[in-house]
């Protein structure tokens, strides 16, 4: 009996030691695992770093333009893409005493390889200083009509019942008022009334 007894209790510790074997991973087991999630972790936190250098480090896009004319300081500037007239001007050092600022759209977005130059007032009224800041924009529209935000006085006189002192009236409103804002704006001229305006209502625009 006692042998018996033995025997079985042998065996139950037998079992016991083989299910512990099994169900416990042994010490290399686990220290392999460790390390590769180390691993794992260190190579994650690399590819974010790139990721984070990529962006950072993108670069951004220049563009050189030529600022001439009335400002303090003419040359060529590098500015960000998407600049306007007014910031290349400020590079430039900004408008000289004498310049006609009201002549530029400040608000046009420069391009790159332009030249931009600033009349000053005398040149401005004088009406053969043209498209200041219009990057050579034409006085006329695809259908032929006559901006009058950007016409000399030689084109105004190209007008029905426009003379020099017509044409000259309508330069001098549009440097001491600002562009005009439609077409009908004009009738504001001295001069510029009623049939006279009528005359050339069909050949005008504002674009």
């Amino acid at each position: 009996m006692k042998i018996n007894h033995m025997i079985i209790a042998m065996t139950v510790l037998a079992q016991i030691a083989f299910l512990s074997s099994c169900a416990a991973p042994s010490p290399q087991v686990v220290l392999q695992d460790a390390v590769s999630e180390q691993a794992l972790q260190e190579q994650q936190a690399v590819d974010m770093g790139r990721s984070g250098d990529d962006v950072g480090d993108e670069p951004q896009e220049e563009i050189y333009i030529h600022v001439c004319g009335a400002v303090r300081s003419p040359g060529v500037y590098a500015l960000p893409a998407g600049s306007r007239l007014y910031e290349a001007i400020e590079a430039a050092g900004g408008f000289l005493p004498e310049a006609c600022q009201d002549y530029c759209n400040l608000a046009l977005t420069v391009s790159d390889g332009m030249q931009y130059q600033i009349p000053t007032e005398e040149e401005a009224l004088s009406g053969e200083f043209t498209n200041a800041g219009q990057e050579n924009q034409s006085s006329y529209d695809v259908q032929g009509l006559l901006d009058i935000n950007l016409a000399t006085v030689a084109e105004l006189m190209d007008l029905p019942g426009i003379g020099q002192t017509r044409a000259d009236a309508i330069i001098t409103y549009r440097e001491e008022h600002g562009a005009f804002s439609c077409k009908e704006d004009l009738m504001q001229v001295t001069g510029i009334k009623g049939a006279t305006y009528e005359k050339i209502e069909s050949y005008i625009t504002v674009r």
